[in-house]
């Protein structure tokens, strides 16, 4: 097995949302060249959401079944369950913002009107994190996850310094395989975010 090249878990870098492309059999790229393309298409400076305050972050949480024959010839340590979140700050936030992140949202004419269960937004959203940094070969991580914002959030105004606005999204599978995330690093990736075509 290759030694494992030194990517560090450092820095920051950009973030993206978008809306779940609706074609049949839609599922995040398998290859690192099929992920650069991607990258490359949907890189733009209209899916980027706002600029990263404190970096991004990704917690998986699992429950396990541990169990035990009664004079211990056999023990079984199976993962039940998994889940994921994802969790960053965003530096800059408007109400259209708030339209993109939170399911019960809406912008129409710079007016966002927030609340109300029966207007909530069911759709999944591509959340795609491009790491600033480079490892020894050049490439920039890459994470790519289908999320939905199922938790409320908090605006503050500070006098003294700007407060970041929190976005936390739970990680849906994107295949019924169950999969959460796609992760990768590529080279040769232009500067980003691109602009809008």
């Amino acid at each position: 097995m290759a030694k494992p090249k030194r990517q560090t878990y450092y820095g920051s870098g950009t973030i993206y949302e978008f809306t779940k492309p609706t074609t049949e059999g839609w599922t995040i790229p398998d290859t690192t060249a099929d992920i650069k393309t991607f990258v490359e298409a949907n890189a733009l400076d209209t899916n980027q959401i706002g600029f990263l305050k404190n970096g991004f972050q990704l917690a998986i949480t699992t429950e396990t079944l541990t169990d035990q024959s009664d004079l211990g010839e056999m023990k079984i340590d199976v993962i039940t369950k998994e889940e994921a979140q994802i969790t960053f700050a965003l530096f800059n936030s408007n109400g259209e913002t708030l339209s993109r992140l939170y399911p019960t949202a809406t912008t129409t004419s710079g007016v966002t009107t927030v609340g109300g269960l029966a207007n909530a937004s069911q759709i999944d959203h591509v959340i795609m994190f491009v790491s600033a940094n480079k490892n020894e070969d050049g490439e920039q991580t890459v994470f790519i996850a289908l999320g939905k914002n199922t938790s409320g959030f908090n605006i503050n105004w500070n006098p003294d310094s700007v407060e970041p606005f929190s976005c936390q999204y739970t990680v849906v599978p994107f295949n019924t395989d169950g999969n959460l995330f796609r992760i990768a690093d590529i080279s040769g990736l232009p500067t980003l975010p691109r602009a809008t075509q």
